[in-house]
Protein backbone atom coordinates (compact mmCIF):
# COMPACT_ATOMS: atom_id res chain seq x y z
CA UNK A 1 0.00 0.00 0.00
CA UNK A 2 2.83 2.40 0.78
CA UNK A 3 4.28 2.04 -2.72
CA UNK A 4 0.95 2.47 -4.47
CA UNK A 5 -0.87 5.01 -2.30
CA UNK A 6 2.04 6.78 -0.65
CA UNK A 7 2.53 8.41 2.69
CA UNK A 8 0.77 9.56 4.79
CA UNK A 9 -2.52 8.31 3.29
CA UNK A 10 -1.48 4.65 3.43
CA UNK A 11 -1.02 4.89 7.21
CA UNK A 12 -4.68 5.78 7.54
CA UNK A 13 -5.74 3.02 5.16
CA UNK A 14 -3.72 0.38 7.01
CA UNK A 15 -4.87 1.57 10.44
CA UNK A 16 -8.53 1.61 9.42
CA UNK A 17 -8.25 -1.86 7.89
CA UNK A 18 -6.52 -3.27 10.97
CA UNK A 19 -9.05 -1.74 13.38
CA UNK A 20 -12.01 -2.87 11.31
CA UNK A 21 -10.72 -6.42 11.00
CA UNK A 22 -9.93 -6.63 14.71
CA UNK A 23 -13.44 -5.49 15.64
CA UNK A 24 -15.47 -7.15 12.89
CA UNK A 25 -17.31 -10.41 13.21
CA UNK A 26 -15.43 -12.88 11.07
CA UNK A 27 -16.88 -13.92 7.73
CA UNK A 28 -15.97 -16.01 4.73
CA UNK A 29 -16.80 -12.93 2.62
CA UNK A 30 -13.53 -11.34 3.73
CA UNK A 31 -11.54 -14.41 2.73
CA UNK A 32 -13.28 -14.58 -0.64
CA UNK A 33 -12.51 -10.89 -1.22
CA UNK A 34 -8.79 -11.15 -0.59
CA UNK A 35 -8.44 -14.43 -2.46
CA UNK A 36 -10.25 -12.95 -5.46
CA UNK A 37 -8.02 -9.87 -5.48
CA UNK A 38 -4.87 -11.97 -5.07
CA UNK A 39 -5.92 -14.23 -7.96
CA UNK A 40 -6.25 -11.21 -10.24
CA UNK A 41 -2.78 -10.02 -9.29
CA UNK A 42 -1.32 -13.50 -9.79
CA UNK A 43 -2.98 -13.77 -13.21
CA UNK A 44 -1.67 -10.34 -14.23
CA UNK A 45 -5.10 -8.69 -14.26
CA UNK A 46 -3.92 -5.50 -12.61
CA UNK A 47 -4.49 -1.89 -13.53
CA UNK A 48 -2.34 1.14 -12.75
CA UNK A 49 -3.29 3.29 -9.79
CA UNK A 50 -5.19 6.31 -11.18
CA UNK A 51 -3.13 9.50 -11.11
CA UNK A 52 -5.62 11.21 -8.79
CA UNK A 53 -4.95 8.51 -6.17
CA UNK A 54 -1.15 8.60 -6.44
CA UNK A 55 1.00 10.36 -3.87
CA UNK A 56 1.08 14.07 -4.67
CA UNK A 57 3.20 15.19 -1.71
CA UNK A 58 6.68 15.06 -3.23
CA UNK A 59 8.58 17.43 -5.48
CA UNK A 60 7.65 16.79 -9.08
CA UNK A 61 4.39 14.97 -8.33
CA UNK A 62 2.28 17.82 -9.69
CA UNK A 63 4.12 17.78 -13.02
CA UNK A 64 3.15 14.09 -13.34
CA UNK A 65 -0.47 14.78 -12.44
CA UNK A 66 -0.21 12.77 -9.23
CA UNK A 67 -2.91 13.68 -6.72
CA UNK A 68 -4.59 16.05 -9.19
CA UNK A 69 -8.36 16.01 -8.85
CA UNK A 70 -8.31 13.92 -5.67
CA UNK A 71 -11.26 14.54 -3.35
CA UNK A 72 -11.00 13.09 0.13
CA UNK A 73 -14.07 10.96 0.91
CA UNK A 74 -13.93 12.45 4.41
CA UNK A 75 -14.82 15.86 2.99
CA UNK A 76 -17.86 14.72 1.00
CA UNK A 77 -21.31 15.12 2.50
CA UNK A 78 -23.68 12.18 2.29
CA UNK A 79 -26.81 11.05 4.07
CA UNK A 80 -25.01 8.60 6.34
CA UNK A 81 -21.60 10.22 6.42
CA UNK A 82 -20.19 7.69 3.97
CA UNK A 83 -19.36 8.14 0.34
CA UNK A 84 -19.51 4.71 -1.24
CA UNK A 85 -20.47 5.35 -4.83
CA UNK A 86 -17.28 6.95 -6.17
CA UNK A 87 -15.67 5.09 -9.07
CA UNK A 88 -12.01 5.23 -8.09
CA UNK A 89 -10.59 2.84 -10.67
CA UNK A 90 -12.76 3.30 -13.74
CA UNK A 91 -13.38 -0.45 -14.01
CA UNK A 92 -16.14 -2.63 -12.63
CA UNK A 93 -14.43 -4.75 -9.98
CA UNK A 94 -16.05 -5.99 -6.80
CA UNK A 95 -14.19 -8.18 -4.35
CA UNK A 96 -16.05 -7.80 -1.06
CA UNK A 97 -19.59 -9.10 -1.20
CA UNK A 98 -21.05 -8.91 2.30
CA UNK A 99 -23.37 -11.68 3.38
CA UNK A 100 -26.90 -11.16 4.71
CA UNK A 101 -25.86 -12.38 8.15
CA UNK A 102 -25.05 -10.45 11.31
CA UNK A 103 -23.32 -7.09 11.07
CA UNK A 104 -22.55 -7.65 7.39
CA UNK A 105 -26.25 -7.26 6.59
CA UNK A 106 -25.98 -3.53 7.37
CA UNK A 107 -22.90 -3.23 5.15
CA UNK A 108 -24.74 -5.01 2.37
CA UNK A 109 -27.74 -2.64 2.62
CA UNK A 110 -25.46 0.43 2.50
CA UNK A 111 -23.60 -0.90 -0.53
CA UNK A 112 -26.84 -1.77 -2.30
CA UNK A 113 -28.23 1.70 -1.52
CA UNK A 114 -25.08 3.33 -2.93
CA UNK A 115 -25.53 1.35 -6.16
CA UNK A 116 -28.96 2.99 -6.58
CA UNK A 117 -27.54 6.52 -6.61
Amino acid sequence: ITERVGMPECQLTLAEAAIYMAMAPKSQATAQAIWGAMAEVKDGRTIPVPKALRDGHYAGAASLGHGEGYVSPHSVESADGLELSRDYLGVDRVYYRPTSHGAEAAHRRRLEASDDT
